[in-house]
């Protein structure tokens, strides 16, 4: 099975308050958003731009407010490779995520998936160490700490929430 067959329904599962958590096939990967006042962010696009597109529609289930943000953990394609569906939102990613996403490991995992190498695209902001978004009464804090699982790994908190979402640096079952 590929990213490209057919999509499960996105459940989100409220895990704090403005802290919502899914989890996606075909790699049963956990995806998060976080809402406050005044926009939304979504932490990883899914596998695909159909799964991308999935999730974006799936987030009116949760909330009205408008999403403002995606960030990409890492470069792997079940996090990254549904960031086509995000046009006119700001995708956030790790300085070295162009250059992984562009390479021919990508595009091999690309066409194992059933996509073109079009449907790969990168974020439209690259960070190096640590960023922050405001979201309305509740912020996020994105953070680089070296390499770890990949080279450009982030991490994500909620300290309001106290939450953090770690991508593939915290693992279970793989």
């Amino acid at each position: 099975m590929n990213s490209t067959d057919q999509l499960s329904p996105i459940v989100w599962r409220p895990a704090r308050d403005g802290v919502y958590v899914t989890t996606l096939e075909p790699a049963t990967v956990n995806v998060g958003l976080v809402v406050g006042t005044s926009g939304a962010l979504l932490v990883d696009s899914g596998s695909s731009p159909a799964q991308g597109q999935a999730l974006r529609d799936s987030i009116a289930t949760v909330t009205d407010v408008a999403l403002r943000y995606v960030v990409v953990t890492h470069h792997h394609w079940d996090h990254t490779y549904g960031l086509g569906a995000f046009a006119g939102v700001e995708t956030i990613g790790h300085e070295s995520l162009a250059a992984s996403l562009s390479s021919e490991a990508a595009r091999e995992a690309a066409a194992e998936q059933g996509l073109a190498p079009d449907d790969v695209v990168g974020p439209t902001t690259s960070i190096s160490i640590l960023a922050a978004r405001d979201l309305g009464g509740i912020h996020v804090e994105i953070g680089h700490f070296g390499p770890g699982h990949t080279q450009g790994d982030l991490a994500i908190l909620v300290p309001e929430a106290r939450v953090l979402f770690a991508g593939d640096l915290v693992e279970n079952g793989a």
